[in-house]
C-alpha cells in the first residue's frame, strides 16, 4: 500500500472519530472580529506583538493598522499528518500565520479582525499559502479575540 494512501486513511479515521463526539456549531459567518473599548491602535500592536513572541512566534510584519505573526508547526499528530499529506518531501516546516488588523471606529473604540493561514516553502523556493477558513479555526480565533477584549476592558475599568 502506498504510504501516502495509508496516511490518508489513518487521517480520515482519526478526524471522523473526533467529529462524531464533537458538539455541532452553526457555520461561522464572516471573519472573526471584535470591537474593543478603551484602547489605542499602538497599544493593540504592542500587546499582540508580546503575545506573538511569548507564544513562540515571530513578528513577520507590523504596521500602524496590522500585525502578522508566524509560528512554526509543532509535532502533534494533526501537524505531522498535514506535513505528510500536503507538503513536498523537502519542504520547509509549515508555519501557522495569523494576521490581525484594526481600525478606529470612534473615540476610544477599535475594531479588530483576524485571519489565519498555513505557509511553507518547497525545495525550489516557491511559497505555498493555504487559507485556514474552517469554522473550527474561525471559532478559535474569535475566542482569542473575545478573551483579548475582556482583558482590555477589565483593565480599563479597573483604572477608573
Amino acid at each position: 500500500m502506498n504510504i501516502r494512501l495509508g496516511a490518508v486513511i489513518v487521517g480520515l479515521a482519526v478526524s471522523l472519530a473526533g467529529c462524531s463526539s464533537a458538539p455541532s456549531r452553526p457555520p461561522f459567518k464572516g471573519q472573526p472580529s471584535v470591537e474593543v473599548n478603551g484602547i489605542a491602535g499602538d497599544e493593540i500592536q504592542s500587546r499582540f506583538s508580546v503575545n506573538c513572541l511569548d507564544g513562540g512566534g515571530k513578528v513577520v510584519q507590523s504596521s500602524q493598522f496590522s500585525l502578522t505573526c508566524a509560528t512554526p508547526m509543532g509535532s502533534s499528530m494533526r501537524e505531522m499528518m498535514f506535513r505528510a499529506l500536503l507538503t513536498e518531501k523537502y519542504a520547509s516546516n509549515p508555519e501557522i500565520t495569523v494576521q490581525l488588523a484594526w481600525a478606529k471606529l470612534s473615540a476610544g473604540k477599535m475594531k479588530v479582525t483576524a485571519t489565519a493561514w498555513l505557509e511553507h516553502q518547497n525545495a525550489f523556493g516557491k511559497s505555498t499559502r493555504d487559507s485556514l477558513d474552517a469554522d473550527a479555526t474561525k471559532y478559535e480565533l474569535q475566542g482569542a479575540l473575545d478573551t483579548f477584549k475582556k482583558n482590555v476592558e477589565t483593565e480599563v475599568l479597573s483604572k477608573k
